[in-house]
């Protein structure tokens, strides 16, 4: 009489003898006599941190982008209820670049390359208040609004 263990794939050198059970992921090396841990994967993972982070800074500019054309500024609320991120993902521009000129932050992912582009889109760096868009900007938005929707808009 068959067991099962037929169908089971042979155990490798890959998965130490544990058939049927994927790979471990590598483990760090502590290399004992000199005190010194050695990742392998650990500069691949930064890499790939570190493009996946500079992904999504660029899909935040696009949606800046969007709403300076659909509202003539950049002056996000920090709590924007048609996307709470981008008005969150303002105010950290606004705070790494204030850390950055008060020297305030050893390190920071704002960069002299995201100023440049930042400004080039007339991005406001300081605000009156920083948890409120000026009122004249809310009323010319509010403006714009009526005159593209009309007075049924009221």
């Amino acid at each position: 009489e068959l067991s099962g263990m037929e169908n089971r794939p042979a155990a490798n050198a890959t998965n130490n003898g544990r058939a049927g059970i994927p790979p471990m992921r590598t483990r760090l090396r502590r290399d004992r006599s000199a005190g010194v841990v050695d990742a392998p994967e650990a500069p691949l993972a930064a890499d790939r941190s570190k493009r996946v982070l500079e992904m999504k800074w660029e899909q935040m500019f696009e949606k800046l982008l969007e709403y300076e054309k659909q509202f003539g500024n950049t002056l996000v609320p920090n709590r924007y209820r048609a996307d709470p991120s981008l008005g969150a993902w303002v105010s950290t521009q606004r705070r790494q670049y204030k850390a950055i000129q008060t020297g305030k932050c050893e390190s920071s992912t704002m960069s002299q390359e995201r100023i440049r582009r930042l400004e080039a889109i007339g991005f406001v760096w300081k605000t009156a208040d920083p948890r409120h868009v000026p009122w004249e900007d809310r009323f010319n938005e509010l403006l714009a609004f009526k005159e593209k929707y009309g007075e049924e808009a009221s």
